[in-house]
């Protein structure tokens, strides 16, 4: 089967959707599927970048500038005719657009032109006010009413809207979504956890500054991700023990601020933040396997990979009851009232300091890991393809 993925963020931004996207296409390869993936061009030396990720990917890149309020996303420049030709050449058999901007626009043009089923996936509440807070436009009336008729707009169009959570495609119904929805994970290569000796794991805490007992956040570092809610709750915890540490992994608008904050409530040193940490180094370094469990105070999750990664590293998870997060939690740890701290805190105690719950909870992360194995979701993707290509075959007779 040839597919062909449009996407207005890519290499060398590795957020969810870009995880998303080169996780399904390295499996579908795998599988001996070709792909072609339509992005934006952000950098001179990007194909050499998507090279090294992987060689074997195909990537036709479009010129573009950074989206004005929306800096991650490019807004690329009309080129139809030429995409029309690629797409031709290429044999497509499905297209799939993961993102409702300028190449989204052109994924839905090139589907009714030239007759190919279209597949879309919605990844972000780009349009809700923890987003519209970010980008300064939280002041202006009706916006998000608005941002969901132009998202729905793009995915009404599409003959299945995937969606990673149950919750997200509750929400996109309530919002008016009139396209048939089909949840399907995100998925992340299976890798079972190193048994890293002692001395393994006291080499990595040095190199890392931590301590034994570590709490690990992976994510972009920007306002909507509740992190300051989790500085909070960590005081709590690293001013009444002094085995633990707080790793905050990743970068983002926020990061100033938060180091701040940390020197004001007087844990700055027993809160490390690493800055970016290139993937292949988070996953093969040892920053999961060194910690203790996972925690987010983040209100704006659909179905985070690095909650999915957490989860097949074993480590019990601590989150608020919002959007998609509740239903990754399933005996493998605790849902906390958003905002709230001091509730935080206690879930965070509980694993840290019960060895019995914790290792509980790690088994149950692991057999739930085990679910979103990428073999086992691209599977899912395939059977919804093939779905839609035995209809146009039997519109056709």
């Amino acid at each position: 089967m040839n597919v062909a993925f449009f996407t207005d963020t890519f290499i060398p931004k590795l957020d969810g959707i870009v995880t998303s996207i080169l996780n399904t296409s390295g499996e579908l390869i795998r599988q001996g599927h070709r792909v072609k993936i339509f992005a934006p061009q952000i950098r001179m030396n990007q194909k050499q970048l998507i090279k090294e990720y992987n060689p074997q990917l195909e990537v036709t890149l479009i010129p573009g500038i950074p989206a004005l309020f929306y800096p991650d996303y490019r807004i690329t420049i009309p080129v139809f005719p030429w995409i029309a030709k690629r797409l031709k050449e290429f044999k497509a058999d499905i297209i799939h657009f993961h993102t409702p901007f300028t190449m989204g626009f052109e994924s839905i043009l090139a589907s009714f032109l030239l007759k190919i089923p279209l597949v879309s996936t919605f990844h972000t509440y780009f349009t809700e006010p923890e987003y519209l807070k970010i980008v300064k436009l939280d002041w202006i009336p009706g916006l998000t009413r608005f941002g969901w008729a132009f998202s729905n707009f793009y995915h009404d169009r599409s003959l299945v809207t995937v969606s990673p959570s149950r919750w997200t495609a509750e929400e996109l119904q309530r919002k008016g979504l009139k396209c048939p929805v089909r949840i399907i994970s995100n998925g992340v290569p299976l890798k079972k956890p190193r048994v890293l000796s002692d001395n393994e794991k006291r080499e990595i805490r040095n190199r890392l500054n931590l301590r034994e007992k570590t709490i690990i956040y992976v994510g972009r570092i920007s306002e909507e991700k509740g992190l300051d809610v989790l500085l909070k709750a960590s005081k709590i915890i690293l001013d009444k023990y002094n085995d633990t540490s707080l790793m905050v992994v990743g970068y983002g608008p926020a990061l100033d601020k938060l180091k701040r904050m940390a020197s004001e409530l007087e844990i700055a040193d027993r809160v490390i933040f690493t800055g970016k940490v290139p993937y292949k180094n988070l996953i093969e370094d040892g920053y999961y396997e060194i910690s203790r469990c996972f925690a987010t105070a983040s209100t704006s999750e659909n179905q985070p990979m690095t909650i999915i990664e957490a989860c097949m590293f074993g480590l019990p998870l601590v989150g608020v009851n919002a959007k998609g997060v509740p239903e990754m939690v399933q005996g493998n740890g605790f849902i906390g009232e958003p905002g709230n701290h001091e509730e935080m805190a206690v879930y965070l105690e509980k694993i840290l300091t019960d060895d019995n719950l914790y290792r509980k909870m790690r088994d149950k992360s692991l057999e739930l890991g085990a679910s979103y194995d990428i073999s086992r979701t691209t599977a899912q993707m395939l059977e919804l393809y093939n779905e839609l290509l035995n209809g146009k075959k039997k519109n056709k007779n």
